[in-house]
């Protein structure tokens, strides 16, 4: 039985199912991605991909189009797009982005199949966005893409490559074995390891430099679960200069016009720093032991697990650590108590050889200290008592003024970098400004952003760490905020070579990448790649022995000495003939060169680095790609038009109807049974690499059955559903769970959190604990000549200061391991204290276990 309801929410009921009707009336149908094939090459430290991808319109009349993505940062390179139809292959063609959003507007207009790409800034990376328009009914249309990218690395000592892959149902092969990708992987080197993770591959070893991956339908099928391809390899001369040669030939336009040689050549030099060479054999050891237990070799907790126990550079670290506090308003309460309790084992963490500062900001910006200073224990205990002061008291949010104040008024302290960490619960209103000055300034500094509570801009927090090449992380305000700053500072703790000066023939050479007047500082994970590119007409055959000889001098922290060393451009001869190879090296050295004038916005230039990005046929920020693939008939360009007037008209009458229709009635919870009934179009998802493709489906009218159905379903009485009280359990579980734990704590006063702040106030800026016979006392008050046997263990160490400190360090090894990752920082300082303090021929491992003993 029907309940009564008023006249008028009938009548804006009927508005909705109609505004609905059209609204979903003007989606296209989808148009689907038959297949998909993969050819991939890695050389050394370069990933060189061919995607085949064919779509099928499914459309029986309406023209359709098609949008899909790839995510790329500076590294990842766009180097050509094809498209073939009706047996004939059309080339893109790169020019000014303007012109060619403008020739795609027009082309679609009179009904052209043509294709649009350019990079576009999205919500969590920059994106290569291709758009596809007019795909003819029932027509298949095939893209291939050519992109090459340079690899990263983890622990410096593996190179890694993630491929995202996916299988469809739809995909039409014959031969159910038939590879849909294939990945090559060549090393100038012997090939020492290399591993596929996620779906399964067909291994294939060629010689000691090359080995083969095949991944085969079949085989997909049977890994549904693991939808993506990760990769990982090392290989023997990873750790001395390597070079490959570059080439590419000039856009035919320019070559005409006698603007720039045709051809053109480069030549790439990598190589990575050994900074974990004493403990290699540990880090290959732990990495077969992962391996063989099926441990995830490439999570972010593996790698956190062997950088706490295995890696410590805080002897070699050469940093200025900033702080950046939000102390707006909104921070108030919690946020700020919690932020203070963070910053306060950040400054008790950091690394001796040191310089540090805070900075507040809201509306103003308060800098701790005029400018950074240096590490010491009387900084250090200054910074604290002003710490205590901090309050949520400066207004609004403003990042700008704070960080330009710190990139460009602040004086940069010679042989130091930049390490930045930022915490905000909020976001900005120029966001794009702040991430192109951060952009800008990421040579020797990096940016580490934490997202603190549900207001924080997840944007702003993951794109100011990508353009800071650093650490992002979004956290909720029932997370432990100390434990998560705690764990990314110590990823940022780091070696680094610094002040690098490369010499060349500039007879020959007309620049470098990076420049060598302006060359970034190198962390741990991080990859030296310089490109050299030769002036017009000379190639790299020709030169002589001295024209080949590059220098190049930096300072390591890690060795704490002035490293040079002495690079012939020589090209190994399986690089010499690879055409594909050479095409890659070149452009994507060129490509990188561009973006990084774009970003540091020299107009002066702009026009010039345009001009080049044309030439050499790159996607740039100032630049797109068109493709007219067919230009429609007469019959076809009435068909499009006739179908573009439909969707005008039903545009017309959706705008009446948005007039008509009156925002709040029927409720939100009516609006969504609408939805529920229109059988809503499906978004199909494209991985490649992370790769989306959006389309949707278009749904018919609102026949007689479904109204009767709507008119039934309507119950303007019913009250709305509550909000689920899932997270009012979650905290009541949090609670009762602290409590068990509290009371357990309490059975041994060492394991309290008590126990634990004491033990942290006491510590001093190098991890040192000073002796006192009242703590040590009090905590062996209940152990039998605990005292005594502490004492006779004195005679091991020059100082009582070193002794002491062990013995704290026992106690949370025993007693608080629940806090290990807070604690862990401070107890490498305390170690490398210890070892430097114990005498000769004494072993700290059998003084440990004597302390330990006496402590339990």
């Amino acid at each position: 039985m029907l309940k009564k309801r008023c006249c008028c929410c009938i009548k804006q009921s009927y508005y909705l199912v109609q505004l609905l009707n059209v609204q979903k009336s003007l989606v296209q149908e989808p148009c689907l991605l038959k297949d998909l094939e993969y050819k991939c090459y890695i050389f050394n430290n370069v990933l060189n991909v061919t995607l085949n991808q064919t779509f099928q319109s499914q459309s029986q009349q309406q023209y359709t189009d098609a949008e899909y993505f790839i995510p790329v940062d500076d590294y990842v390179c766009l180097e050509s797009f094809e498209a073939k139809y009706n047996g004939k292959t059309v080339k893109g063609l790169v020019t000014e982005k303007e012109a060619a959003k403008k020739e795609y507007k027009e082309n679609k207009q009179q009904g052209n199949l043509v294709s649009y790409a350019s990079i576009e800034n999205k919500t969590k990376s920059d994106q290569v966005v291709i758009k596809l328009g007019n795909i003819p009914p029932q027509e298949q249309i095939e893209i291939q893409i050519k992109f090459s990218q340079q690899l990263n690395m983890i622990l410096n000592k593996y190179y890694t490559a993630f491929i995202p892959i996916q299988h469809f149902e739809e995909i039409i092969s014959a031969e159910m074995n038939k590879p849909k990708l294939t990945l090559e992987l060549l090393c100038t080197g012997k090939i020492k390891f290399a591993q596929t993770k996620g779906i399964l591959t067909e291994k294939k070893i060629i010689n000691e430099n090359t080995i083969i991956f095949n991944l085969s339908e079949s085989i997909v099928k049977n890994d549904q679960n693991k939808m993506n391809l990760q990769f990982i390899y090392s290989y023997e001369g990873m750790f001395d200069p390597q070079v490959i040669l570059g080439s590419t030939m000039m856009n035919n336009h320019a070559a005409q016009n006698n603007k720039i040689q045709e051809k053109r050549q480069s030549a790439l030099v990598s190589f990575i720093p050994n900074f974990n060479s004493e403990i290699s054999q540990e880090i290959d050891d732990s990495m077969q032991a992962a391996l063989n237990d099926g441990n995830d070799y490439l999570s972010d907790e593996f790698q956190q697990k062997i950088n706490q126990e295995l890696i410590d550079h805080s002897e070699s670290s050469r940093s200025e650590f900033i702080f950046l506090l939000d102390r707006s308003g909104s921070m108030n309460g919690r946020p700020i108590k919690k932020a203070t309790e963070a910053l306060n084992l950040f400054l008790k963490s950091l690394p001796p050889n040191s310089y540090f500062n805070v900075y507040s900001f809201g509306t103003r910006y308060v800098p701790m200290f005029p400018n950074s200073v240096q590490y010491t224990g009387k900084s250090l205990e200054i910074a604290l008592k002003k710490v205590k002061n901090f309050k949520a008291n400066l207004g609004r949010t403003d990042i700008l003024s704070p960080l330009t104040n710190i990139f460009e008024v602040q004086e940069k302290i010679n042989g130091y970098n930049k390490q930045i960490f930022l915490l905000t619960d909020g976001g900005v209103k120029n966001r794009d400004k702040v991430i192109r000055l951060i952009k800008k300034n990421n040579k020797n500094s990096r940016i580490n952003s934490i997202g603190f509570g549900s207001g924080a801009d997840q944007h702003l927090i993951n794109t100011s760490a990508i353009a800071g090449k650093g650490i992002s992380k979004i956290i909720d305000m029932e997370e432990d905020l100390s434990e998560v700053v705690i764990e990314m500072l110590g990823n940022c703790i780091t070696p680094s070579l610094d002040d690098f000066s490369i010499s060349y023939d500039t007879s020959v050479v007309e620049s470098t990448f990076p420049a060598s007047t302006n060359f970034p500082s190198v962390f741990k994970d991080d990859i030296i790649n310089i490109h050299f590119f030769f002036k017009p007409k000379i190639e790299i055959s020709n030169l002589t022995e001295s024209q080949r000889l590059v220098k190049i001098q930096y300072y390591d922290s890690k060795q704490k000495q002035q490293i040079q060393k002495e690079i012939k451009l020589d090209v190994p001869d399986a690089f010499i003939s690879n055409e594909s190879l050479q095409e890659s090296i070149f452009k994507l050295g060129k490509n990188m060169q561009l973006n990084e004038i774009f970003v540091c916005e020299e107009e002066d230039n702009e026009n010039r680095y345009l001009q080049q990005a044309l030439d050499y046929q790159l996607l740039t920020e100032k630049t797109a790609l068109i493709c007219v693939i067919q230009e429609a008939n007469d019959a076809q360009k009435v068909q499009i038009q006739t179908q573009q007037n439909q969707i005008e008209e039903k545009k017309g009458f959706l705008k009446s109807l948005q007039k008509q229709y009156k925002p709040g009635k029927p409720s939100l919870d009516q609006k969504d049974k609408i939805f529920s009934k229109l059988k809503r179009g499906r978004d199909i998802k494209i991985s490649q690499p992370k790769m989306k493709m959006c389309a949707k489906k278009k749904v018919k009218g609102v026949d007689e059955e479904f109204e009767k159905e709507f008119e039934e379903d309507f119950d303007y009485d019913k009250p709305r559903k509550r909000k689920s009280e899932t997270k009012s359990i979650k905290i009541e579980q949090k609670i009762v769970s602290k409590l068990k734990n509290n009371q357990e704590n309490n059975e041994n006063i060492l394991c309290s959190n008590q126990i634990f702040e004491e033990i942290l106030n006491l510590v001093d800026h190098l991890g040192i604990w000073k002796y006192e016979k009242n703590l040590i006392d009090k905590y062996l008050s209940n152990k039998k000549d605990g005292n005594k046997k502490f004492e006779d263990l004195s005679f091991n160490f020059t100082n009582k200061d070193a002794l002491m400190t062990l013995f704290i360090l026992c106690i949370l090894e025993l007693f608080q391991t629940h806090n290990k990752s807070k604690w862990i920082l401070i107890f490498k300082k305390s170690l490398a204290f210890v070892k430097k303090n114990i005498k000769q021929n004494k072993k700290i491992e059998d003084i440990q276990e004597s302390l330990k003993q006496i402590i339990q």
